[in-house]
């Protein structure tokens, strides 16, 4: 997907952190018996081994932990004893280990200095090689509201303006697949009580920050991405995902930073777990990390996950990783074109442009929505909207789009590989601008991220269907009026909805046509509005409000039988 890239080299950071002592291990994951020779395939992270909050700092600084070594052993030397002499040779305290990629996390010695130390572990005879345990950073950036209109059911799509330029409201429901592959969002966890993710869509994985198997988020990073790659659709509330007939596989690998032996073990877990064919990174830094390209390797070429990563968000050409790795989908962010933020409601397609933000070296395969983009945040957790919901930008809202449009392809046609489905997103897109703020622009050939385009390209796609939009009130005090029925009709079509307890509705899917539109409730006197309203192909129209009077007493009459 792209060619390789050489690295560039920042200061480091050292982050001034206080460490749990002890040992505490996942049941049934780490062998109770250390002295046998085998060391069993799993993944397992110590209780404690990183510290309970990384506060943010600039983008660019390489940060690592600094009491921390990632050991690699050779082919074959990988085993229990080993790692034993090793651990007791030179006073280490195990914190964690990915069998697959044959790496052990290590904690040295109070007072030792990390560089003497990471020299005696290159230099044992059963060592391959010896890293930090760098930390990458997550790419979102500060929330930036944008209310466009749109239509589909779920009761904030009309605001989610990313779905509507990537043409998924283009796509007929009839086309839609009836399930797709779990998409893996390797992150900050996710809140699996979030009642448009919820228990039944999310699968609680590990949690390789704190060493535990409960991946609550805790900043609302993860459940954001989450939101966009595959909420729930077309449950009258909330927001829709891509891929909303997808299941969330939760990892946490990170709070406001991710180590870098808690990412590829989140890799490296997601990938070995049955029905995902997706991973979404939200995250990298600018300097590329072995151990990491390890777990992306085994990922990709061994286990045939397709692997979606954001490229960043400073405007930069600089390979930023894990994006930058030859076989990860690179992400960067697209925006509205600034007429078009003043004047949303008279489109029905809406021309984006790079984001001023995103990233756009020559490792960029695709872009996809990443300003104003409105999705999941954590139970009570949101402060600008309400409690479920709120906004949010950067390459790490585009990345979603284009894992959950990966799943979604893949529920589709569940025989394509890997790079066939990558293949298909990267070469139907539409054309990006460039940055109208600096003047920056993608690679030739990097298209924004066309949902519909994608499929059409395999299929003869029928008519998309069209949608009226609504609020419907009480005419007595002006209030929203809940479960009331809305009818459009034309000839002998009459689809119908009902109101939502905010007194808004949704019509969706209807043909393009003229519509005669009538609202009623038991108790209240029907109301229609006697002009008729068109419903463009995949488009949509905004209704004004309804107002359902109440029956006054001169309005009854009373058959009398003489």
């Amino acid at each position: 997907m792209k060619p390789g890239i050489v690295s560039v080299l920042c200061a480091v950071l050292m982050l001034a952190v206080a460490w749990l002592g002890g040992c505490a291990y996942f049941d049934g994951l780490l062998p109770q018996d250390l002295d046998s020779e085998a060391v069993n395939d799993d993944v397992w992270m110590d209780t404690g081994a990183y510290p309970t909050a990384l506060t943010a700092v600039e983008a660019r600084a390489i940060k690592f932990i600094p009491d921390q070594l990632i050991v690699k052993f050779k082919p074959d030397k990988f085993t229990t004893t080993n790692i034993n002499a090793l651990l007791n040779k030179h006073k280490l305290v195990l914190r964690g280990r990915i069998n697959r990629l044959r790496l052990i996390l290590v904690s040295i010695p109070a007072g030792m200095d990390l560089t003497e130390m990471k020299g005696k572990l290159a230099a044992e005879p059963d060592v391959e090689s010896v890293g930090l345990n760098y930390v990458y950073q997550l790419l979102g950036r500060e929330a930036k509201p944008v209310v466009p209109e749109h239509f589909a059911n779920d009761r904030y799509f009309h605001w989610q303006w990313g779905m509507f330029a990537i043409d998924f409201h283009k796509i007929a429901a009839s086309v839609l697949p009836t399930s797709a592959p779990i998409v893996a969002v390797v992150d900050t966890g996710v809140d699996y009580t979030h009642p448009d993710l919820g228990t039944a869509k999310v699968i609680k994985g590990p949690d390789y920050y704190d060493g535990d198997m409960n991946p609550m988020d805790t900043t609302g990073h993860g459940t954001h991405v989450a939101g966009i790659a595959a909420a729930i659709i077309d449950n009258n509330s909330g927001v829709a995902g891509v891929s909303g007939k997808s299941k969330v596989l939760a990892i946490r690998v990170g709070e406001w930073w991710v180590p870098i032996f808690a990412g590829a073990a989140g890799i490296v877990y997601a990938a070995d777990y049955s029905g995902v064919k997706v991973i979404n990174l939200s995250w990298g830094g600018y300097m590329p990390d072995p151990y990491i390209a390890d777990a992306i390797n085994y990922a990709t070429n061994t286990k045939g996950v397709l692997v979606v990563a954001a490229a960043g968000n400073e405007d930069i050409t600089d390979p930023l990783y894990p994006a930058a790795y030859p076989d990860v989908l690179a992400v960067g962010a697209t925006e509205l074109k600034w007429e078009e933020w003043l004047n949303w409601q008279d489109v029905c397609w809406i021309g984006t442009r790079k984001a001023c933000f995103s990233n756009y070296g020559d490792y960029v395969d695709i872009a996809a929505p990443g300003v104003g983009i409105f999705s999941t945040t954590p139970v009570a957790g949101s402060w600008f909207y309400e409690p479920n919901y709120d906004w949010s930008d950067g390459t790490s809202m585009a990345s979603p789009f284009v894992a959950g449009a990966a799943a979604l392809v893949w529920g589709k046609w569940p025989t394509l590989t890997r790079q066939q489905v990558a293949d298909l997103l990267t070469t139907t897109g539409d054309p990006v601008d460039l940055d109208e703020c600096n003047g920056h622009a993608f690679p030739n050939g990097v298209k924004q991220l066309n949902l519909y385009s994608a499929f059409a390209a395999k299929m003869t796609m029928p008519p998309a269907g069209g949608a009226l939009v609504g609020l419907v009130v009480d005419a007595n005090n002006g209030l929203p009026l809940g479960a009331a029925t809305v009818t459009a009709k034309s000839g002998t079509i009459t689809p119908t909805a009902t109101t939502r307890a905010d007194g808004t509705f949704t019509i969706t899917n209807i043909p393009q046509s003229d519509y005669t539109v009538t609202a009623s409730k038991s108790g209240y006197i029907t109301t229609a509005d006697e002009r008729t309203w068109s419903v463009p192909e995949g488009c949509w129209n905004l209704l004004p409000f309804f107002a359902l009077p109440k029956p006054q007493a001169s309005d009854v009459w009373t058959a009398v039988l003489e």
